[in-house]
C-alpha cells in the first residue's frame, strides 16, 4: 500500500470506512479480495478505546440480565475469533440471521463498530437490511458483557 492510501485510511472517519469496506464486499464477492479489504478496515480501528472513541467506556443500556459467552471464553470479546461470534450469536438468534451475519466474518475487535456503537451499527444494520429488533437484541447482549468486562 502506498504512502497516500495508507494517510487516507487512517484519517478517514470510522463510519466511512465501515460504509466502504462493506460495499467492497458486496460488490466483489471475492473471497480474498474482501479478506485483504477488511483486513485494512480492521487495522485502521483496531479496537476501540477511550482516546479514539469517547463513547466506548460508556455504559450501555439497556441489557439483557442472562450473560451469554462462547463456550469456553472469557468475557473480552475483543478476543473473540469470527467462529466464537459465531457460537455467540447462535445462542440467541435463529440460523438464518446468524448465516446472513456470518457472511461478513466479525470478529470480537469488530463487534463494537458493528453492534454496540450507535452511528457504525445503525450504518452496518441498513446496509446489511437486518432490523431494529435484531440489532437491538445483540446490542443488548454484547452489551452486558461489554459492561461486566469494563466494570460500568
Amino acid at each position: 500500500m502506498d504512502q497516500s492510501m495508507q494517510f487516507t485510511l487512517t484519517t478517514a472517519p470510522v463510519q466511512s470506512l465501515l460504509v466502504q469496506l462493506l460495499m467492497e464486499h458486496t460488490s466483489t464477492g471475492n473471497k480474498e479480495e474482501t479478506g485483504k479489504k477488511r483486513q485494512e478496515y480492521v487495522s485502521t480501528v483496531q479496537q476501540p478505546d477511550s482516546t479514539s472513541n469517547s463513547n466506548f467506556m460508556k455504559r450501555i443500556e439497556p441489557t439483557v440480565h442472562d450473560v451469554i459467552l462462547p463456550p469456553r471464553k472469557g468475557y473480552n470479546y475483543l478476543l473473540w475469533t469470527t467462529n466464537d461470534v459465531l457460537l455467540f450469536l447462535k445462542e440467541f438468534l435463529e440460523k438464518p440471521m446468524v448465516d446472513k451475519i456470518a457472511d461478513y466474518e466479525i470478529c470480537g475487535s469488530d463487534l463494537w463498530h458493528f453492534f454496540l456503537d450507535e452511528v457504525t451499527s445503525e450504518e452496518w444494520r441498513r446496509h446489511a437490511r437486518i432490523s431494529h429488533g435484531i440489532l437491538l437484541k445483540i446490542r443488548m447482549t454484547l452489551g452486558n458483557i461489554h459492561n461486566i468486562l469494563y466494570r460500568l
